[in-house]
């Protein structure tokens, strides 16, 4: 089974939460909080869809029945930090952009990396995660659920 987890990531932006309130006509500065929770969330949510980095972050990918000596990396990968065995031995590897190439086979692999956000499609992605979080801050879940399906 294949487990990919976000260690951390940046912070959401002040003006995309200016931005997000604008677009779903919240006027209301009390809920920032709120609002700054549910737009992290649906960032994420969005950039995991899109296999395409929002928010800088860092990512875990675990593997326990590796089929081979290969491992996909997930979103906009920069760069590993390191890739250990089940044991967390230093495993030797070869990078192929979203591709690992291990040296040796082992019974579990975890690769930890960091991920750049793409200028180019970061735009188009945060109009999704304002949609996403408008629907979700409404209580509509159907629509948010078709907003994830058409990313």
């Amino acid at each position: 089974m294949i487990e990919v987890r976000i260690i951390s990531h940046s912070d959401i932006k002040d003006e995309w939460l200016e931005s997000f309130k604008t677009y779903a006509s919240i006027a209301d500065n009390g809920r920032d909080a709120m609002l700054t929770m549910i737009l992290k969330n649906a960032v994420l949510k969005v950039q995991e869809m899109a296999d395409e980095s929002i928010l800088d972050c860092t990512i875990e990918v675990v593997d326990d029945a590796p089929e081979g000596a290969e491992m996909l990396l997930y979103q906009s990968v920069e760069s590993v930090v390191k890739v250990t065995d089940g044991n967390g031995n230093i495993l030797a590897y070869r990078q192929n952009k979203r591709r690992i190439h291990l040296a040796q086979i082992a019974d579990c692999v975890k690769c930890e990396y960091t991920t750049k956000v793409n200028p180019v499609t970061v735009d188009s992605l945060l109009l999704t995660a304002y949609q996403y979080a408008t629907f979700v801050y409404d209580g509509d879940y159907e629509s948010a659920a078709k907003v994830l399906r058409n990313v």
